[in-house]
């Protein structure tokens, strides 16, 4: 056993007694306890609002039949998504165009229970349409498409949004109309390479179901670019929810952070770029990189509220990169670069007018620390730092020479035209030097065997720094780690904005005001063209309606400077 093995068994033992603390206290950007609800709408109801003495024959007529489906919805018959389907159309001849009103309200209602029990019983198929007996005949409601960037083949499965709950949101994107909002489901075979579209496994977006007056067809409208519609000769407020889709996607995506961090080179979940919809050409990338001990779902709350501008949904679109923090940083921007190049290589040669090259990157805590080194040069700095000869004479392959370089030597990548820190310690975290955190370095496992192997075949070539293996994510973040002190003098390009979003929550006598786990002093850059500072915790910078303020501000400041960049080929 050698002696990191044992570090390491004996931290676990010393795990369970001190995590409480520890989640407290390491420079970690997210919550372990997140509390998050989802439950699927379109449920039996029968408490359908009485019509008014003098309400209409139609109004009767479609409650009666709402009423029945439930009746057969209890029985399990198949039949219940006729009776559904009756209701809306009743619904729809008894006034469902008027706003609020009672027939609205069972036209909705009618229609959210129509799509539940339609599809639980496979009556409704997003691609073929919904089947239905209607007045003694047969009908195909047809599935239409309206205003989305996804393709017609992605519409793969709905939920009907019901109850939930996300901790990360601060409020929800909401708005009552006209139609049904539902959370589409477009699933990826497992067999299809990552770099084919850049999209999770199963993507999630919102849509608007909405069925026509005549019952012919089911309406899908995408809530974001289309929120009214002409329907009937009027202009029709629909109803819209643009944040079930990102509260469904954090509840069921796969909790791997305490894995990420511990295992780093065990996870289930690998170092990957992913987009938020299919890619858009005509669309300038947004680039959110997490921090310490969290995942993507960190932004889902600057995600829910920046979409919701018309502005910012048509020029930007945005990406996050999900890595293992546990691992060094320095790697984990290897990857972000590898993942840099493969879309540039997907995307980047299908023609003019592609805004590959005006990205903008937001990083948080340790996320802006692996974002300043997108557009660092790092020279012989780094390797210098960690070896006292040149890398091609030090013992070794040429692959591991190769995974060196990789993670040592690199220039600003061409993609990022624009640099956003929160929160980002780039002189380091007090906490990670503590006791906390060098419990929390120890219970690291990265076996990372060959870099083991690579110094024992060169004695005496590395520094003492690296002597016993590669530092942590959380060694990296003590001030005293003289790597980090190496990266925080790389040159920066200059050509590209930099800007500082910062937390100065807390002012103790005897410390720095800070966020709770970085300094105002750390987390300032020299390089910045604007720091902003708010009264907010260090994961509270990401929930602030401050922050979204300011990065509204900058990605405006951006769309119009880029007007005068030409677009790349």
């Amino acid at each position: 056993m050698t002696a990191r093995d044992f570090q390491y068994s004996q931290a676990w033992f010393l795990f369970l007694a001190v995590l409480a603390v520890w989640a407290a206290t390491v420079p970690g950007c997210s919550s372990i306890r997140c509390k998050s609800v989802w439950l699927e709408g379109g449920k039996g109801c029968a408490l359908v609002a009485k019509p008014h003495f003098m309400a209409s024959n139609a109004l009767a007529m479609a409650r009666s039949r709402y009423q029945r489906g439930e009746i057969e919805a209890c029985r399990s018959s198949r039949d219940c998504v006729d009776e559904f389907y009756s209701a809306a159309v009743w619904a729809w001849q008894a006034g469902g165009v008027e706003p609020n009103s009672s027939a609205q309200k069972l036209l909705n209602q009618s229609l959210a229970r129509l799509l539940r029990e339609g599809q639980a019983r496979g009556c409704l198929d997003l691609q073929r349409g919904l089947e239905v007996q209607h007045a003694g005949e047969k009908r195909c409601v047809a599935v239409e498409c309206i205003g989305f960037e996804w393709s017609r083949e992605d519409f793969h499965e709905l939920r009907v949004v019901g109850p939930y709950f996300q901790k990360s949101l601060s409020h929800y994107q909401t708005s009552d109309g006209l139609g049904v909002p539902v959370v589409i489901l477009r699933r990826k075979p497992e067999a299809t390479p990552h770099t084919t579209d850049f999209l999770p496994r199963t993507a999630a977006f919102a849509a608007t179901a909405v069925i026509t007056p005549d019952g012919s067809t089911l309406r899908l409208y995408d809530p974001l670019r289309i929120p009214s519609d002409a329907i009937e000769g009027c202009e029709i407020q629909l109803a819209r929810d643009t944040t079930a889709d990102l509260a469904y996607s954090v509840h069921y995506h796969p909790q791997t952070r305490i894995e990420d961090f511990l295992r780093p080179d065990s996870s289930r979940d690998p170092s990957l770029l992913y987009f938020l919809e299919p890619y858009q050409p005509d669309k300038v990338p947004v680039i959110l990189v997490h921090g310490l001990l969290s995942s993507p779902d960190a932004w889902v709350n600057v995600i829910n509220d920046l979409r919701t501008y018309p502005e910012i949904a048509n020029t930007y679109q945005f990406w996050a990169f999900k890595y293992s923090t546990g691992a060094p940083f320095i790697r984990s921007a290897a990857e972000l670069r590898s993942q840099l190049d493969a879309v540039l290589e997907r995307y980047g040669g299908e023609g003019e007018g592609h805004k590959l090259h005006q990205s903008v990157m937001i990083g948080h805590s340790m996320g802006g620390l692996i974002s300043k080194l997108a557009i660092a040069h790092s020279g012989e700095q780094l390797w210098d730092s960690i070896s006292y000869i040149p890398l091609e004479s030090i013992a070794a392959d040429e692959a591991m020479r190769t995974r060196l370089a990789e993670r040592l030597y690199f220039d600003p990548h061409p993609m990022v035209a624009r640099t956003i820190f929160i929160a980002t310690p780039h002189r380091g975290s007090i906490t990670a030097g503590r006791a906390c955190g060098r419990l929390a370095s120890a219970l690291v496992n990265d076996n990372d065997s060959a870099f083991e192997s690579l110094i024992q075949d060169n004695i005496g070539v590395f520094k003492d720094s690296v002597a016993s293996g590669l530092p942590t994510s959380i060694d990296m973040l003590d001030p005293r780690q003289p790597f980090l002190d190496t990266i925080s003098r790389l040159r920066l390009n200059p050509c590209v904005p930099k800007h500082t979003i910062l937390g100065d929550k807390f002012h103790v006598v005897g410390y720095h005001p800070s966020d709770g786990v970085v300094s105002v002093s750390s987390a300032q850059h020299p390089e910045s063209v604007s720091e902003k500072r708010i009264a907010a915790s260090h994961n509270g910078l990401l929930r602030s309606p401050e922050t979204v303020h300011e990065l509204l501000r900058i990605l405006r400041l951006h769309t119009s400077e880029s007007q005068s960049i030409p677009s790349e080929q």
